[in-house]
């Protein structure tokens, strides 16, 4: 905007000497427009006589409840509705045609502006000397003005523990009445605190159109255009340039206008002030009204914008600066929201600290890694409890900030050092699933804390490796698996194996009927047959496993070996005798692989073959009776380790596990 002389000030100001006194003394006090035109001034009284007839609605006038520069408004009752009204009519003084009009004119605008935030208007009739009288609702309030001076008469607890939030959604409403009459044409030009009424239950009533006009081409007839309207009109306190300049108005104006009664708001006081006329034209022409230091950064941008001596630079509508002061309030919000959680995160990096947790930092040794084993102390479950309620708590309160406003910054800050401290804090303790899990909220990790997770993945994995190895395993080794089968073939082969000697000693020791060496190959052969038969048969659940493949390869094994070593003993000529002598030291051998590979349990078995082989060496006479006490033996034995129903299979598990946990993992691999 280009500066002003002295000289183009007080050339300025002789063109507006007759109103003077307004700006030096009353700058605070509406100027409205000297005289009317003729046609309204005719269209007016014409009004008043076709209305003189009815005398309208019978009004019953009571106390004065305010003044203006031109009118008085009384309290009224009305008779035909039986109401307690408002009438605004002219002063004694004021009752010339260019006032009338002007009534008559506030009158029908206010009328056409059917909104929440503008006083109703309920009729429009003349008194008793023909006078024009305002039927409007009886509004039970104070003009804002005076609560801005005031906060101690502020309505509510809430309002006056935040009474600039109260303000700007009073200046919000003002905004709605503002954009409604822009959508109908109208502009108000006299927006300021003291022209706004405040109800005691929250109404907000943006008065006074009485020097309101209508864009070009938008209204006609009753209501003037800026264009028949083009005296100098307005409040020079609170005026936009181009009011003073007489330069065409527009919606923008009054965007001005709300933007200096915001500069009220913040600072106390109207953006303009000055001694004497020229000071004050150089304050509304010259120079940009600053907010004050300690506003909100914010709303002051706000304020700068709106109150920019350039139309074209100010918000390009009410509705828009009304977004601007919705945008702050959710802003100031979340920075509350986002404060209350700093408090939170404090909390929390003090409890992480006594709980000894690095997880603010991102670094530090994993020495804490274990630190959650073996804490059974109720200090420390509390001192965890109190860690997440903490977490929890802060977490929230960033998040309902950048719910309300996600561009906040601070809240983002905030949650992502709290999820930093939390994260840090999981892998201390060795938890890298719950570590990962808060990862996935945090946008950004930082490198040392990222690569400290990414080695408690790895590590997690691998121990889950390990686990589900260790869990193979068991499974391989399971007893349960295939019990029922095996159970069935070892009672049908170990009867059969167990009884056999002792039907061979009763034949050759009491009958006295030797034995013939190829009857040595029965025995194997049908052991050999029947379990290659079975594991055909029941594959499923007798080679399911390896447990059971080790049982049946070590029996298909023995039989196998048995029938080649009594070939080979029969080939060499060896007597039975001495064959069957041998049998018991192969059963030894065999029972030994046994504990060795498939379970230390059958170490009884292994003993009692042992024992057997040491009998027939010494007498062979007692080689039936030895066989035959190993192999009930080794059934039993058999029987012990996986019983068909017990706990014997839960503790063979157990015996896995704890095997493999040793990293004794010779007899399960």
């Amino acid at each position: 905007m280009a500066e002003l002389t002295t000289e183009a000030l007080e050339a300025h100001a002789r063109t507006l000497s007759a109103h003077r006194e307004s700006f030096v003394h009353a700058p605070g006090e509406t100027i409205r427009p000297a005289g009317s035109a003729a046609a309204a001034e005719q269209e007016a009284l014409a009004w008043l006589a076709r209305f003189e007839a009815s005398r309208g609605d019978a009004l019953s006038l009571g106390e004065r409840l305010g003044s203006g520069g031109m009118g008085v408004v009384r309290e009224a009752r009305q008779e035909a509705l039986g109401r307690a009204v408002a009438v605004k009519t002219l002063r004694a003084d004021m009752r010339d045609p260019a006032h009338v009009v002007r009534l008559l004119r506030e009158a029908w605008i206010t009328g056409a502006l059917e909104h929440p935030n503008v006083i109703p208007v309920h009729a429009l009739t003349v008194d008793g000397e023909g006078a024009p009288q305002v039927v409007l609702k009886k509004v039970e309030g104070e003009p804002w003005s005076s609560l801005l001076a005031d906060p101690e008469r502020l309505p509510t607890e809430a309002a006056r523990r935040d009474p600039l939030d109260w303000h700007l959604g009073v200046l919000r409403s003002v905004c709605n009445a503002l954009a409604f009459a822009h959508s109908r044409g109208i502009l108000h030009r006299d927006v300021k605190p003291e022209n706004v009424l405040v109800g005691p239950f929250g109404e907000v009533y943006l008065a006074d159109w009485g020097i309101a006009v209508g864009l070009p081409g938008r209204v006609g007839g009753r209501i003037p255009t800026q264009a028949e309207s083009d005296a100098l009109a307005g409040t020079p306190a609170y005026m936009a340039p181009e009011m003073v300049r007489g330069a065409p108005v527009d919606e923008r104006t009054d965007v001005y206008l709300l933007g200096a009664t915001l500069h009220e708001i913040l600072a106390g006081a109207p953006p303009h002030a000055g001694q004497g006329m020229l000071a004050m034209l150089g304050s509304i022409l010259t120079t940009v009204p600053e907010p004050p230091p300690g506003a909100p950064p914010e709303l002051a941008e706000v304020c700068r914008r709106a109150l920019d001596p350039e139309p074209a630079e100010r918000f390009p509508s009410v509705d828009a600066f009304a977004e601007a002061l919705d945008a702050f309030r959710a802003h100031r919000v979340a920075s509350r929201l986002a404060e209350e959680a700093d408090a939170r995160l404090q909390e929390l990096l003090a409890h992480l600290e006594r709980d000894g947790g690095k997880g603010d930092s991102g670094e530090g040794d994993r020495g804490g890694g274990d630190s959650g084993e073996g804490d059974s102390g109720e200090g420390d479950t509390g001192e965890r409890d109190a860690v997440q309620r903490a977490f929890g708590a802060c977490r929230f309160g960033y998040l309902s900030a950048l719910e309300v406003w996600p561009g906040s910054e601070r809240a983002r800050a905030g949650l992502a050092r709290a999820l930093e401290a939390m994260i840090g804090a999981h892998l201390d303790r060795g938890d890298a699933a719950a570590a990962a899990a808060l990862a996935a909220e945090h946008p950004d990790l930082p490198p040392p804390l990222g690569a400290r997770l990414e080695e408690a993945r790895a590590e997690r994995e691998r121990e889950q490796a390990m686990l589900e190895a260790v869990r193979r395993e068991q499974r391989e080794m399971d007893p349960r698996i295939g019990r029922g089968r095996r159970l069935a073939f070892a009672l049908t082969l170990g009867t059969l194996f167990a009884i056999a000697p002792v039907a061979g000693g009763l034949r050759t020791q009491v009958f006295g009927v030797p034995q013939e060496p190829r009857e040595l190959l029965f025995w194997p052969s049908f052991g050999l047959v029947v379990a290659l038969v079975a594991g055909a048969r029941w594959r499923r659940t007798l080679v399911a496993t390896r447990l059971n493949r080790r049982l049946m390869g070590t029996l298909i094994f023995a039989m196998a070996l048995l029938l080649a070593f009594h070939l080979g003993a029969i080939a060499r000529g060896l007597d039975v005798e001495t064959i069957q002598v041998l049998d018991i030291a192969i059963f030894f051998t065999l029972t030994s692989v046994l504990v060795g590979f498939v379970s230390r349990r059958l170490w009884p078995s292994a003993l009692a073959f042992a024992l057997a082989f040491a009998v027939a060496v010494v007498d062979p006479a007692w080689r039936w009776a030895a066989l035959s006490v190993s192999n009930w033996t080794l059934f039993a034995n058999f029987l012990r380790i996986w019983p068909p129903f017990g706990g014997g299979a839960e503790q063979q598990c157990s015996e896995s596990a704890q095997t493999l946990e040793e990293g004794d993992a010779g007899p399960y691999l």
